[in-house]
């Protein structure tokens, strides 16, 4: 199975300068929890030299490349669950095969975005047909969208 996990602002912003937009404990952690869980990680290659390395030493990190169109059909191939972790390319080429969303919705707007959550993506997410709450407070709403 092939699920994805991402964070957008109140506007769909995504990043700013290949990082994240906000850095709440709880995003973190789910973050954490789910790519420990999950540990075949697809990202992109901007993402990739964006990850503190060292917190990923317990996962598989496959990196796609537009140079490397081997990694997509490793991707499709493999019997293994995965997880989508970025960027906005990756997540707009699997869009359609991604069975599980799990999106951070933060509440207000960043004051820096560079980088929006492609539309279709969001048009992909928005016709799941159940969105369950797994967390929520002042800040942050975290979902799982299926």
């Amino acid at each position: 199975m092939l699920v994805a996990i991402l964070a957008i602002d109140k506007n769909s912003g995504l990043g700013y300068k290949n990082n994240i937009l906000f850095k709440f404990t709880e995003d973190m952690e789910h973050f954490y929890n789910l790519t420990s869980y999950y540990k075949n990680c697809v990202v992109g290659r901007k993402t990739y030299e964006s990850l503190p390395l060292k917190r990923f030493e317990n996962r598989i990190l496959k990196v796609m490349t537009k140079q490397n169109k081997d990694s997509y059909c490793s991707v499709l191939a493999s019997t293994e669950d995965q997880i989508v972790i970025g960027g906005n390319e990756i997540y707009k080429l699997f869009k359609d095969l991604i069975a599980v969303w799990y999106v951070t919705y933060f509440k207000e707007a960043a004051n820096n975005v560079d980088v929006y959550l492609d539309k279709e993506v969001l048009e992909v997410i928005s016709k799941t047909q159940t969105k369950e709450v797994i967390y929520e407070n002042d800040h942050l709403q975290i979902c799982k969208c299926y």
